[in-house]
């Protein structure tokens, strides 16, 4: 929960979402439990009621080449990007379109998570 609060704080604060804001979280892949926390910050973020979410989820980590190739999150529909991920390298693709949404000026924001 006390990640979940940091987070709004960040984004209101960091960000300016005093409007209704678009947050997209990426996960799939990390060194704790990612399943849960996406689920926490995903509601904390809906109970405030200034943010839409929605969550993109990678590959696994056993996943085959298909699986990659069909993941292509739509970072440039989002005002601000979590990155709740910690795990393979993304694809070259996703790579270029995540460092073109940043570069335009897009938000992101990473919750500091422990095991």
């Amino acid at each position: 929960m006390v990640i979940a609060l940091h987070l709004i704080w960040s984004l209101v604060l960091g960000f300016g979402a005093l409007d209704q804001s678009s947050v997209l979280i990426v996960s799939g892949q990390n060194n704790h439990d990612w399943e849960r926390t996406v689920g926490h910050l995903e509601q904390a973020l809906l109970d405030v009621g200034i943010f839409s979410v929605d969550v993109t989820l990678s590959p696994g980590k056993e996943a085959d080449q298909e699986a990659w190739d069909g993941w292509q999150p739509t970072f440039g529909e989002y005002d601000v990007v979590v990155l709740a991920y910690n795990g393979e390298l993304w694809p070259e693709r996703v790579r270029n379109d995540f460092e073109e949404y940043v570069s335009g000026g897009g938000g992101v924001t990473r919750p500091a998570c422990g095991k």
